[in-house]
């Protein structure tokens, strides 16, 4: 019995040995690089030799991603996996095996790995792989690996310019220089260490650098935006470019069709001036050229207007119009305008916006103007707009006396003023209406009906605003009429004097005044003519009908008379008959006889 226990212990420590698996120690020497473009490797130390391994046999992944193994090799207890994957430090990946593999990872006895855990340590220092000046005071260094920012310096770059500061960011760190690069090539020493984010140290390396100028010169141009015919305009031209090919800089003026003339330059310290002015109103555009040493060139376009009456003006030298979209233009401090402009395809556009305080061209009759705005552009732009909505602002004091409800905007048509549907803002102040055009504007409005607006209108009348109307006539007395828009008086009696200035009196439609008995009527706006005589009198300008015949009262006489407190009415002739003191005192007289003849028949019966 003891003999067998023994047998069956010696089998199952045999067992035991036989399927023993070898295990991963963790130790991982790193990538070849930290460049995540460039191919990675793990080296996994095995405690004892592997057979033949392939790739399909090992995964490589963490809790986010897996990451594709492009190769694996075995020699000895040592296992190299090829990832594209750049290694980071601390970063805890699994290498784990496929349970339907034929080969697998086993050791010389048959037995399989199991999954296990690993950290990558990077044990390589970055590397200086290029460098490349591409503005003449600017040095880029490009190295093979992410870096640590905070871990070097200035004084870890020599050159043979004075570096006035730096900045590192992923694998690369920018100089700045104070004087410009020569265009030969220049070295960069390392005199530090750099390092990268797994503290790998890179002590030295020397590096040429290549000046690579691909960058355009900046320009600017200053001009006024609105000028005078005959007017002299400076045109200046600001370049930013240390090897400016200063020969090529040039400026030509053009309008819409046609080119005008080129304007001579003079150069100061690589700024530009020359004059030019116009003989005639218009559009124009100024056309700035400027390149590098290095053919690197840039044009550049800026808009004015010439104009005898604008009085500010917006110019758009390049605005982007996207197709079916709404393209936003705000020149409301220069102009009080603001567009929204859609066009039909993509393209890019001028587009100029002057405001006229005056208005340029004819009037309104009966409405007042505000404001005039003209919006210019190029053929292409006007071809392909859709519409454009136009926002036009005013303030409270351009509106003083005119009705605000009823301001609209007009567009002129090339003969005459016509009307636009628009929409009033009177709490933010603004007019809007959406056009398929673009073309001259004006906002009108009429002015706001009130006495003392110099206006006899709107049944305002003598009595009820003798302001605009003059005042009532008194009989005989003064009467006001308005003589070229002046109060002037006029004796009603001197019939002469009426008629001689019946003429200066201004003239409104259908108004009617009095000329004596005369009812007379403005005819047209033109003429004073007679419309009726008056049967009675002319009073104001309407005629009075003759006063009623006052009817005398009869009192009937009753037998009876009651004596009451309550006063009678004496009425109708009575009154007038009271008038006469003589008369009054003898009916006065025979009503107490009567009285006191009645009263003794009373008494005496």
């Amino acid at each position: 019995m003891h003999r067998v226990m023994i047998f069956v212990i010696i089998i199952f420590l045999l067992m035991q040995t036989v399927s023993a698996l070898p295990y991963i120690n963790f130790a991982i020497t790193g990538s070849l690089s930290g460049n995540s473009t460039v191919t990675d490797k793990i080296i996994l130390n095995w405690t004892e030799n592997l057979t033949a391994v392939q790739k399909n046999d090992f995964g490589v992944g963490n809790n986010s991603k897996s990451f594709n193994i492009l190769s694996a090799s075995t020699k000895g207890n040592i296992v190299t996996l090829t990832l594209n994957y750049s290694l980071k430090t601390n970063e805890t990946l699994t290498v784990y095996y496929n349970s339907t593999w034929y080969g697998g990872v086993k050791n010389s006895s048959g037995d399989k790995a199991l999954d296990q855990n690993i950290t990558p340590m990077d044990g390589i220092s970055p590397i200086m792989d290029s460098c490349l000046a591409s503005d003449f005071r600017t040095l880029v260094l490009i190295f093979s690996e992410l870096l640590d920012n905070s871990s070097f310096n200035i004084s870890d770059f020599s050159t043979k310019y004075n570096i006035t500061s730096l900045n590192a960011s992923g694998n690369s760190v920018t100089l700045f220089l104070e004087d410009d690069i020569e265009i030969n090539n220049t070295n960069i020493t390392i005199t530090g260490s750099v390092s990268d984010t797994s503290g790998n140290l890179l002590s030295s390396g020397t590096i040429n650098c290549t000046v690579n100028d691909t960058i355009s010169p900046e320009i600017e141009i200053t001009a006024t935006n609105l000028a005078r015919p005959g007017q002299n305009m400076t045109i200046i031209i600001y370049a930013n470019e240390s090897f400016l090919n200063k020969t090529s800089v040039s400026v030509v003026i053009k309008n819409e069709t046609e080119t005008i003339t080129e304007v001579p330059l003079k150069e100061n310290n690589s700024v530009f001036s020359g004059n030019w002015n116009a003989t005639n109103n218009g559009t124009f555009y100024i056309f700035a050229f400027a390149s590098d040493m290095f053919g690197n060139s840039v044009n550049r376009t800026k808009a004015f207007v010439v104009s005898e009456k604008a009085d500010s003006v917006f110019a758009n030298d390049s605005i982007r119009l996207v197709e079916n979209q709404s393209s936003f233009l705000d020149a409301k401090n220069s102009t009080n305008t603001t567009l929204n402009i859609s066009v039909k395809e993509n393209l890019t556009s001028y587009l100029t916006v002057l405001k006229y305080d005056q208005n340029p061209l004819e009037n309104i009759s009966g409405l007042n103007g505000l404001k005039y705005i003209e919006i210019e552009t190029n053929n292409e732009t006007s071809n392909n707009l859709s519409w454009v909505l136009i926002r036009i602002y005013y303030t409270d004091a351009e509106i003083s006396g005119i009705d605000e409800s009823g301001i609209k905007i007009y567009f002129y048509n090339e003969t005459f003023w016509e009307e636009m549907n628009t929409i009033v803002n009177e709490t933010a102040n603004y007019v809007e209406t959406n056009s398929t055009h673009l073309s001259f504007f004006g906002v009108f409005g009429n002015l706001a009906t009130y006495c003392g607006d110099g206006s006899c209108n709107n049944g305002e009348g003598c009595s009820s605003c003798s302001t605009d109307c003059g005042a009532c006539s008194s009989g005989g007395g003064t009467v006001f009429l308005r003589i070229e828009n002046k109060t002037k008086n006029i004796t009603e009696n001197k019939t002469k004097n009426i008629t001689e200035n019946l003429t200066e009196l201004i003239c409104y439609p259908t108004s009617r005044v009095c000329l004596e008995n005369d009812l007379m009527m403005c005819y047209e706006g033109t003429d004073w003519i007679k419309e009726k005589t008056c049967e009675y009198r002319c009073s104001e300008d309407v005629c009075i009908e003759e006063e009623p015949r006052q009817v005398p009262v009869i009192m009937p006489i009753n037998t009876t008379l009651n004596i009451t407190d309550t006063p009678i009415d004496m009425t109708g002739e009575i009154i007038k008959i009271a008038e006469n003191p003589v008369i009054s005192s003898s009916i006065i007289i025979l009503i107490v006889a009567i009285f006191l003849f009645f009263g003794f028949r009373i008494k005496f019966r």
